[in-house]
């Protein structure tokens, strides 16, 4: 039985509460809400509800959550934030990359998996000039909306140099994405056994 899989049957789309067709018939959408509600650990319990059902509502929280965790490294493991920048909104952004690495892996960080993007400011590149508001394709991921981002990507999303970003932050950011990879295999292995009890 494979929670991440059972936890689709909670999306919006899904509307019915009896019995659904998952291959395990004695679950329903009510037994997947209590065993979510069931699982001690918040962030793993929101993180599941956010990537594998679609529950957007629990994002700000999820997000703040992530937040205080990675906040809670920094100090653990002595990590120094820029001095051109605030402790907290840094690691703040650095937070939020990874969340949104983990929730839609391979989604392109810039066009946010549209494809395109829309011209905020006013930039000159070439002869071309391109006006605010113009809409074009966005040329991370050459319009598909799917890209691994790459530690260039990230560096200049953070708003470091990449020298600064591959010397010091790189291995750090690895740090937190393992946390968050942790984080929800121990909530799918406590859903599993929830839904084992059921």
């Amino acid at each position: 039985m494979n929670p991440a899989e059972l936890l689709v049957m909670l999306t919006a789309r899904t509307n019915k509460f009896e019995r659904m067709p998952t291959g395990i018939p004695d679950i329903t959408q009510q037994d997947l809400s209590n065993a979510l509600a069931l699982i001690n650990h918040r962030i793993a319990s929101l993180l599941l509800r956010v990537k594998y059902a679609n529950q957007y509502d629990y994002l700000q929280k999820l997000d703040i959550r992530v937040w205080l965790k990675v906040v809670s490294m920094s100090i653990e493991n002595g990590w120094q934030y820029p001095k051109d920048r605030i402790g907290r909104e840094f690691y703040h952004d650095m937070a939020r990359m990874a969340l949104a690495e983990a929730i839609w892996p391979h989604t392109c960080l810039w066009c946010h998996g549209t494809g395109h993007i829309v011209i905020h400011k006013r930039r000159l590149r070439g002869k071309k000039s391109k006006r605010i508001g113009q809409v074009i394709m966005c040329e991370a991921c050459k319009g598909t909306g799917r890209k691994r981002p790459t530690e260039r990507q990230r560096a200049r999303l953070m708003n470091i140099p990449l020298t600064t970003w591959l010397r010091r932050w790189a291995s750090v950011y690895r740090d937190i994405q393992i946390e968050l990879d942790k984080v929800e295999a121990i909530g799918l292995g406590a859903l599993r056994r929830r839904l084992r009890g059921s």
